[in-house]
């Protein structure tokens, strides 16, 4: 699937979570709470593909190797420096075909604007997952980081940042 394609059918899945559920962004409620609904949104633009919030089915430590990929001792790090944070190595939403890793189509990191937690960890899990190598098992056509702005009213989507091959294509 073309670029330009997942791109339509995401801003649609966006815009949808910005019009139908501004309370969970405006509250700033729990990111899980707003990517289950982005994943809902997202369902429906991508049928043929299952949408799924921090799957775990393939993500193991042996599905990457190499010092630059070890998303674990990442986590391990972050989670001594902010100890009560919630932090994951499995993707906030993946788009993909269940059972294999020959259409893995989208992954997405979701941040918030009153996170404490930086966005640093995210944008390695985005590299990680879309590098097309022997490496990582995963392959990731794209991944995607967005942040929207939260704790206020009008929410919006303050960023998106698109990966592909583990690079940044903005």
């Amino acid at each position: 699937m073309e670029k330009t394609l997942i791109s339509e059918k995401v801003t649609k899945a966006i815009n949808n979570l910005l019009i139908n559920d501004t309370y969970l962004l405006e509250h700033d409620l729990n990111e899980r709470s707003i990517t289950h609904k982005l994943a809902e949104y997202l369902q429906q633009e991508f049928l043929g593909f299952n949408v799924d919030c921090e799957y775990n089915g393939n993500i193991t430590r042996s599905n990457y190797r190499g010092k630059n990929l070890n998303l674990h001792e990442q986590k391990d790090k972050l989670k001594n420096k902010y100890p009560k944070a919630v932090i994951s190595v499995y993707p906030d939403i993946i788009v993909h075909q269940r059972g294999t890793n020959d259409n893995n189509l989208l992954l997405i990191e979701v941040k918030k604007s009153s996170s404490r937690v930086d966005s640093a960890f995210d944008l390695d899990k985005l590299r990680v997952y879309t590098i097309d190598s022997g490496l990582n098992k995963l392959g990731y056509e794209y991944g995607i980081f967005l942040k929207f702005k939260a704790g206020q009213n009008n929410p919006n989507l303050e960023e998106i940042i698109w990966f592909q091959n583990g690079e940044i294509l903005n």
